[in-house]
């Protein structure tokens, strides 16, 4: 599963000991046991200097992994937060799998301006704010998508759990 979280505040992404605290805080309050987070790297995605952090744990009899990708922006303050989460055993194959979705992910001009093409150059081009806007719509559908199949595929893997 890969969800992407907007955080209305700029998480302070240099103080990576309250950072993972918070992290081993939160899953612990959902009950989850054995929680190791592994130290923090440096990613870098959209061009911003990024924060990524692996975790794993156990619920109940299933081993867990999960990688959190923090994205600043400071100029929205605000932190995008990519999270990915799948069963130990299938945890790398999904990471490669999810890994180009995160780093296509891009911010777009808040100001209003166009980045890209000049004035002017969008009839020539063929590039303007409505493909930009498709492309948008068209990628979203298919994160969309992503989620929902990871989702039930994961909820059926539980299911197989339980019944043997």
């Amino acid at each position: 599963m890969l969800l992407l979280d907007i955080a209305d505040t700029l998480i302070n992404l240099s103080d990576t000991n309250n950072l993972t605290k918070d992290i081993q805080d939160q899953l612990r309050r959902d009950e989850a046991e054995a929680v190791n987070v592994s130290d923090p790297q440096k990613r870098t995605v959209a061009g911003r200097d990024g924060l990524q952090i692996d975790v794993s744990y156990r619920r109940g009899k299933v081993s867990i992994r999960e990688r959190r990708v923090y994205v600043p922006a400071t100029e929205q303050s605000r932190t995008y937060v990519f999270t990915l989460m799948d069963r130990a055993e299938y945890f790398d194959q999904t990471a490669a799998a999810a890994d180009p979705a995160i780093s296509s992910f891009a911010l777009t001009n808040q100001a209003g301006g166009r980045s890209g093409a000049r004035d002017g150059d969008e009839s020539k081009t063929g590039s303007g704010t409505i493909p930009l806007a498709l492309g948008i719509i068209l990628g979203s559908i298919a994160l969309i998508v992503v989620l929902v199949s990871g989702f039930l595929l994961l909820r059926s893997r539980s299911r197989a759990v339980e019944f043997r």
